[in-house]
């Protein structure tokens, strides 16, 4: 049986859960209970609650994320019962374009748009958006040849349900799927999982939505064994968005009127009216930074806080991650993060790169002195002791001999290491100088030796063939810590560390896509290999358990503060830039919601969702709310500050009203959306 419990995630929906665990635990302590949350960071802060500041044990309690209890129950399965392989979003990328690249006639439009990286990952948004609603594609297509669509939109519409089709048919014969379609493969046996069966309570905590899979996975829970949501909900305007969900999908799910509590309700805002709020503008991203860690100092030394209790949030952090660790660390503030640092950007990540392209610009002079000469290539051919080793005269040597790309003119080392060769002087910043034919030959013989390895090399093959030759290649020209020496503690050797393992990681990811079977030429698995390294994020080094939470907003939400940093307020940053989808319009999303049945949100709609992650946030501070916009960039360019300064009072109680919580474009749309007919 499924019951409800709203309020605040502070202080209502964690006293609620507190009391509800107190109540099972007291009747009998070893009673399993399993409380499940939307993210990782919630479920600590959860750990944290019970253990920490309420001294409860832990024992048969246990704190799952979505995911996670999906990889509990399949680990209950039998093998007589196959489950789809949980694999990357790149490669359902890439299975996206190798349909569209197979030449369907029912593909005929989606073959017409650009073929770019970019391309396949907005198409497989896409579908993605209709796999989470559940969409049937047979149903979706009816729909259409019924005239519920427009019909000057048939074509592609037709195209995108067949893609959609063909996408979900290809999973199920490579047995591949997301974490989604491993949730639902495992909804029946639900009734029957040993680990449910054992549970005194399931507490759902702290989500606002759910995709149609998570919905009917609850739904099956619910039903199930006796469960408890505590779901975030108020009377507010910015509740708007968990409210419509709350109204349509689990109202109805409660079986008696008093299933549902409000919980907290008779506690006035108070508390809100004294939060100290702090609104302020700074030049740029770094100094809106360094302001936060002065400000974050002197809260600690000044008024007695603890970094822990301290939160720094933006709507993402993409902006801030690469300067993040770097300010934090000169003002000597300790943090942990969801940020992290792209892979792209660094040394070594760059230097794969260049040792890939070396077949396809023809040796260029430029990317083969970048490789030879880098403190990561490694050879047979000589160490850094080697007398011989000059790499500054290395180059100097190549612009002698106007070395510019081929190996018929790399082959001018060789006839030239035959003697010494006396520059004059021209060729760079030094004076005449003459050098040695050891340098020159030594220089032919590690070029020479990463022309031969790289010419065997495959043309074309499938992706994991490519990955395994280019792995064999890094391998014998580039060092690995784990084949040098152990990594100590040196930030350095830390850094190149955690580097390898996101570099092994793509990889692996990059492997998986040998199941479609595709072959590509060296040119597309060059392309396909920056796209995934430019996707792919390292954890940042030296982060504190007991340091500052830096965290996006998906993170923090239902976190408390005692004071809190709210970092970007600009316009179009937070609340952040909503388009339609280029593929699927929300008038079309409209018809399979309204009309077929299917749970898919229109994109605009994700307006609400901002308006509602700022209210969390405001209500996250206990003491002190800091609000900070950028009003201009570090070029000097003037930025608007978010539409929700003018909400801000009416947020926290106040009084004053909101002058527009919304941004002007979606309030337009509400008002002028023409009703559909079908």
């Amino acid at each position: 049986m499924l019951k409800v419990v709203t309020g605040r995630f502070q202080p209502h929906l964690e006293s609620a859960l507190i009391d509800h665990i107190k109540r099972v635990k007291t009747a009998d302590r070893l009673a399993p209970i399993a409380i499940l949350v939307p993210s990782k960071t919630l479920a600590d802060r959860i750990r944290t609650l019970l253990a920490v500041e309420h001294g409860l044990t832990l024992l048969n309690l246990h704190v799952l994320t979505f995911h996670q209890l999906a990889l509990r129950l399949a680990g209950e399965t039998s093998n007589d019962c196959p489950l789809p392989r949980v694999v990357d979003e790149l490669f359902f990328e890439q299975l996206v374009r190798h349909i569209v690249r197979s030449k369907l006639s029912s593909l005929a439009p989606l073959q017409r748009i650009g073929h770019s990286s970019g391309t396949w990952g907005t198409l497989w948004s896409t579908i993605r958006d209709l796999k989470d609603a559940g969409v049937d594609p047979a149903k979706a297509l009816q729909g259409l040849r019924e005239g519920y669509f427009e019909q000057d939109q048939a074509d592609w519409l037709d195209a995108l349900f067949s893609l959609h089709a063909a996408m979900k048919e290809a999973g199920n014969v490579l047995e591949v799927g997301t974490q989604d379609d491993l949730a639902e493969s495992l909804i029946p046996s639900v009734p029957t999982s040993p680990f449910l069966q054992s549970l005194r309570q399931v507490f759902y905590y702290g989500f606002y939505d759910l995709t149609q899979v998570q919905l009917s996975l609850f739904e099956v829970i619910s039903r199930a064994r006796d469960t408890t949501l505590f779901f975030p909900l108020a009377q507010d305007q910015a509740f708007g968005f968990a409210r419509r969900f709350f109204d349509r999908y689990i109202q109805p799910l409660t079986v008696t009127e008093d299933a549902t509590t409000r919980w907290g309700h008779e506690l006035s805002t108070v508390a809100e009216i004294s939060l100290q709020l702090t609104i302020r503008s700074v030049i740029g991203a770094e100094e809106e930074l360094a302001a936060t860690c002065r400000t974050i100092l002197d809260l600690v030394e000044t008024n007695g806080y603890r970094f822990d209790e301290i939160g720094v949030t933006a709507r993402t952090l993409d902006s801030y991650s690469l300067q993040l660790k770097t300010i934090f660390d000169r003002h000597c503030v300790p943090f942990r993060t969801t940020a992290g640092r792209p892979l792209i950007q660094e040394p070594l990540c760059k230097l794969l790169l260049q040792l890939a392209s070396l077949p396809l610009n023809d040796f260029y002079r430029a990317t083969v002195l970048d490789v030879v000469t880098s403190p990561l290539y490694a050879t047979d051919s000589h160490d850094d002791s080697t007398v011989s080793f000059r790499p500054e005269q290395w180059k100097l040597v190549a612009q002698a001999l106007q070395i510019v790309h081929g190996i018929d003119e790399w082959k001018r080392l060789e006839e030239t290491s035959r003697a010494a060769l006396a520059l004059d002087g021209e060729e760079g910043a030094v004076g005449s100088l003459d050098i040695a034919p050891d340098v020159i030959g030594l220089f032919w013989q590690v070029v020479s030796q990463l022309w031969r390895d790289c010419s065997t090399l495959p043309s074309q093959g499938t992706v994991g063939q490519l990955v395994i030759a280019f792995q064999e290649l890094v391998g014998r020209h580039l060092r690995h810590p784990e084949l040098d020496q152990p990594v100590s503690q040196d930030d350095r050797l830390s850094r190149i560390a955690l580097t390898w393992e996101a570099i092994d990681r793509t990889w692996a990811t990059l492997k998986e896509l040998e199941a479609i079977g595709e072959e590509v030429t060296w040119t597309e698995f060059v392309e396909l290999l920056t796209h995934a390294f430019e996707r792919t994020t390292i954890p940042l080094d030296g982060m504190s358990d007991r340091g500052v939470a830096v965290l996006d907003v998906m993170a923090a939400r239902g976190l408390p503060f005692k004071a809190l940093f709210v970092l970007g307020l600009n316009e179009k940053v937070f609340p952040r830039y909503i388009r339609e989808d280029a593929f699927l319009r929300d008038r079309h999303r409209r018809v399979l919601d309204a009309t077929l049945g299917f749970k898919i949100d229109e994109k605009l709609d994700a307006y609400e969702e901002e308006a509602l992650l700022f209210r969390l946030l405001c209500q996250a501070a206990r003491q002190r709310l800091y609000l900070s916009y950028q009003r201009a960039d570090e070029s000097g360019r003037m930025l608007a500050a978010s539409p929700y300064f003018g909400t801000v009072n009416h947020l926290l109680g106040r009084g004053e009203q909101p002058t527009e919580l919304l941004p002007r474009r979606l309030t337009e749309r509400m008002v002028q959306r023409p009703t559909m007919k079908f």
